[in-house]
């Protein structure tokens, strides 16, 4: 095996050493020697031209955007133009045509042709009747006491010892318990 640790002055030769070195110890199905070289490709040297292009294609558009004049003069003319339109345009102010009220007389005529108005209030009245008012009772003329009032709603106390309302609240059937077992693939089964 070569030594490839010279001890030359120039680092070049160094270099060369070890790119020998790499391609020796590589698989030469795998690596091409293009990547050894020192040299860029075509491939490269075009996406650089490629690059260089779109540069001055937009170069070239931002000129044609600012009509390829300065941003002073841009300015000055702006300026010009608006002191122009100023001077040559006048301003009118429009006022709105008044429009003819017209008086609707409260009718809708059936056709377009026809010539008497149908007036829907008139016919309405007389269709519906009006409801009459209930008349609300004076608190006064209610003959029945607080004390009457008072006796019809209270109840027995034997009755509610009795306990005859709530008797059947005790005597409900239960009902009839399952028990269930759940199996490991997740389902629920009825145990005896």
């Amino acid at each position: 095996m070569t030594n490839y640790k010279d001890n030359s002055s120039s680092s070049s030769e160094e270099d060369e050493n070890i790119k020998q070195a790499l391609r020796e110890a590589t698989d030469q199905d795998l690596f091409k020697n293009s990547f050894f070289s020192g040299n860029k490709s075509d491939e490269e040297e075009k996406k650089v031209d490629n690059v260089s292009d779109k540069l001055e294609e937009k170069q070239q558009s931002q000129e044609f955007y600012n009509f390829g004049v300065s941003v002073h003069f841009q300015e000055f003319v702006g300026k010009k133009l608006t002191e122009y339109l100023d001077r040559e345009i006048e301003l009118v102010e429009i006022t709105p045509k008044k429009c003819k009220n017209k008086t609707i007389d409260g009718g809708i005529k059936l056709l377009n042709e026809s010539i008497d108005v149908i007036n829907c209030e008139e016919e309405i009245s007389s269709i519906i009747p009006k409801k009459k008012k209930r008349k609300l009772r004076d608190r006064s003329e209610n003959n029945i006491s607080n004390s009457e009032k008072c006796q019809q709603a209270a109840v027995d106390p034997q009755f509610i010892l009795s306990k005859s309302e709530v008797m059947s609240w005790n005597e409900r059937q239960k009902g009839t318990v399952f028990n269930y077992k759940k199996m490991p693939d997740g389902k629920l089964v009825q145990c005896d």
